[in-house]
């Protein structure tokens, strides 16, 4: 009697179908659809029947993945989507079957991301976590993720970034810093005309169109202005430099505006408060800040002026110049900050630190000098505080 010869090709097609029907299609060992349609290829490096059978596969594991994320089981999802993209993508060249996978685990990235965000906002740091994690584990290159995992773990602490954002408003950008044995969110740069004139529209035109006279370069009665103003300084301006001819009363109704706007608690700094995050500040004598430089001599004759140059006769773009180990910009240099302190007689108050007019005699980036509260200089603007604790 002829034995009957069996043709291993045809043979391994029949079982591996077999295989695929009845959902063996890794296990068990050497007797499972992939390992069957592997041995084909072995055998016939070009059978399309084999290549469509690893294909077929691929679309089951994808079929079988997404019944186990109709059923809540995430774990169970991933591991079958990830056997079906490690087939589709030697035995699919056109990419379907990839889309047809990454299409769910794209959405629950995106709702990830968004769920990390919303916790963000609210500082919640485990939630954020858990959901920035999640969108990870499923794509481990993807950016926003990455991003949002390491903004999770500074939420709330001293270095941490945020802004407060109402319907109607978008306050300036904050960094949260350890004052007084308290956390506090200051300014990083001193408030900007374009931070300043988003009050103006809104409310300072009404409230506070009665401007007042606005001196030169903190000189006495006689260099000040009414024509000077925060919009017309005495020399140009864009909204990314500090406002200035702002008088004290500017600054409390621009802070009580905010507070109202983002239903948080605004205030100027206190002096304690100011020099306590000015302290080991350098004084900016190598021109890494905007002082009287060379520049400033060249227009003003000033003798005293530093020798170097820092590229701004008058204000220069607030975060033009590094920032300090505290995030914040221009504790030195560019304009002196009015702060919420009144001088020892109380009729005037505390305007701290350096600004574009200051000179090589006084750099001090901690000192404190008292002026009229009614009146402005373009020479001093201001920052914020928002308390947090």
């Amino acid at each position: 009697m002829q034995a009957t010869v069996v043709n291993p090709i045809e043979e391994n097609l029949r079982l591996a179908g077999n295989d695929l029907k009845g959902l063996r299609l890794s296990q068990p060992p050497a007797r499972n659809a992939i390992e069957r349609y592997q041995l084909v290829l072995k055998l016939d490096a070009d059978n399309k029947r084999a290549v469509e059978g690893l294909q077929a596969v691929a679309r089951k594991f994808a079929e079988l993945a997404d019944a186990k994320l109709t059923e809540g089981k995430t774990p169970e999802f991933l591991d079958l989507g990830n056997r079906a993209l490690a087939l589709a993508d030697i035995h699919d060249p056109s990419g379907a079957i990839r889309q047809t996978v990454m299409r769910p685990r794209l959405g629950i990235i995106a709702k990830s991301i968004e769920a990390g965000r919303a916790a963000e906002a609210k500082w919640d740091e485990p939630g954020a976590t858990q959901a920035y994690r999640q969108a990870l584990a499923i794509d481990a290159t993807n950016v926003d993720a990455q991003k949002g995992l390491k903004r999770a773990s500074t939420l709330g602490k001293p270095g941490f970034l945020f802004l407060d954002k109402s319907a109607t408003v978008t306050g300036p950008e904050l960094v949260i810093a350890t004052v007084n044995n308290k956390r506090a969110a200051i300014s990083r740069s001193e408030i900007t005309v374009g931070d300043f004139n988003a009050y103006w529209k809104v409310m300072g035109a009404k409230t506070r169109a009665v401007r007042p006279s606005c001196r030169d370069r903190e000189g006495g009665i006689f260099s000040g202005s009414k024509q000077r103003t925060w919009q017309n300084p005495g020399f140009a301006q864009a909204d990314s430099h500090p406002v200035v001819c702002v008088n004290f009363e500017d600054t409390q109704a621009y802070v009580d505006w905010l507070s109202r706007q983002t239903g948080k608690r605004y205030r100027l700094l206190t002096a304690q408060e100011w020099r306590a995050l000015a302290a080991n500040t350098p004084d900016g004598s190598n021109c890494k800040a905007n002082l009287a430089d060379s520049q400033y001599a060249a227009e003003y004759r000033e003798r005293d002026a530093l020798t170097c140059s820092d590229g701004a006769v008058h204000t220069a773009p607030v975060k033009r110049f590094e920032a300090a180990k505290s995030g914040l910009y221009d504790m030195v240099g560019n304009v002196r900050e009015w702060v919420s302190d009144c001088d020892t007689k109380c009729d005037k108050h505390l305007v701290m630190g350096t600004g574009w007019v200051s000179t090589r005699d006084q750099l001090s980036p901690t000192q404190g000098t008292g002026f009229d509260a009614d009146t402005g200089f373009n020479s001093i603007g201001f920052r914020v505080l928002r308390e947090i604790d």
